[in-house]
């Protein structure tokens, strides 16, 4: 029961230090949470309630989208590669790394001890890193050199100024183009035209 509850905190502390994550469950939760507060307002009818909600959700979707191509695609291996090649180029073994994926996956199991590499699952992920030295390190020993983390840093600031730029900039500008169109598809867009309230959409819009 001790080992379990320790790997869930375990987990949590994992989520809690990763951007990627966090952004994902806070968008994915606003998705949820914020056109259930509206569906629950009694001063609103039922037209304005369901135009207001569906318009939220499909915000927070567009966001989640957004984030999740340019985020985990572009600025996590962009921060990856300038953490290898430029700020970190003289430090030694992060040429062994092929990818951002692959030293992603090694940062997590460098993490763990010897057995907590050796579950089924954990194998699976040790089989992803190619590189025979690397491979060797996480199946021998539970002392990583300490320069391997460096990069880690340089990965979730990138993913932080990403969030911004994606969250705060691109997104209202590409709902504002997008949003009215499938409002309209799903029959719902008419309801909102002729007086329903703003929406925080609108605002950010």
């Amino acid at each position: 029961m001790i080992d379990k509850i320790l790997n869930g905190l375990t987990s949590i502390s994992s989520i809690a230090q990763n951007t990627a994550a966090n952004v994902s469950i806070t968008t994915g939760l606003k998705a949820v949470g914020r056109p259930a507060f509206i569906f629950a307002d009694r001063n609103a009818d039922a037209e304005t309630k369901k135009y207001a909600a569906t318009k939220e959700f499909l915000y927070q979707a567009l966001c989640l989208v957004i984030y999740m191509l340019l985020i985990m695609r572009l600025f996590k291996k962009g921060g990856f590669w300038l953490a290898k090649n430029k700020i970190f180029k003289n430090k030694d073994g992060f040429e062994m790394f092929k990818n951002c994926d692959e030293y992603l996956n090694f940062h997590k199991l460098a993490d763990m001890t010897l057995a907590e590499r050796q579950t089924p699952k954990n194998k699976k992920l040790l089989d992803t890193i190619t590189n025979k030295d690397l491979k060797k390190t996480l199946e021998t020993t539970d002392e990583i050199k300490e320069n391997y983390h460096l990069c880690k840093g340089a990965i979730e600031f990138s993913s932080i100024i990403g969030s911004i730029i994606g969250l705060t900039i691109l997104a209202p500008q590409i709902s504002h183009f997008i949003l009215h169109p499938i409002m309209n598809a799903l029959g719902i867009e008419k309801h909102g035209a002729s007086g329903a309230p703003k929406t925080n959409i609108d605002k950010k819009a």
